[in-house]
């Protein structure tokens, strides 16, 4: 393969990879945001004088969508093996990202080429004149 072929296939995936680490870590800080936003809902539902489960629905509703979680009904606060799925499929983007970069730099920084092997030139014999 030709080297200028080679890198620009190498800065192509390390560009990819890239844009994909940026959106990862948005996302990432994006679902952060939306625990936040729903622990201080709870919190205002727990403090208010009256209990509202339209709103609690509401809380509810805004953070299984936000965060692809699904809340049991009796269940007000994210359990730990919610949170672990959050962060750990976060990390798992932030990771194969990382991963994609290192193929790519290592794809654009190969120096290796095919070379032919040169052909040989077979000689005629020719003959003598007596």
């Amino acid at each position: 393969m030709n080297t200028n072929v080679r890198r620009l296939i190498g800065s192509f995936v390390f560009v990819l990879a890239v844009c994909y680490l940026l959106l990862s870590v948005f996302e990432i800080s994006n679902k952060a945001d939306h625990i936040n936003d729903y622990e201080r809902c709870i919190s205002q539902i727990e403090t208010a004088p009256i209990f509202s489960e339209t709103l609690l629905d509401e809380c509810k509703d805004s953070a299984s969508q936000g965060l692809g979680v699904t809340f049991r009904q009796t269940q007000l606060g994210l359990t730990t093996t919610q949170y672990f799925y959050i962060y750990l499929q976060g990390l798992i983007k932030v990771l194969f990202a990382v991963t994609l970069l290192i193929i790519g730099q290592i794809i654009y920084s190969s120096k290796k080429e095919i070379k032919p092997k040169p052909v040989k030139k077979i000689r005629r014999k020719t003959r003598r004149k007596k």
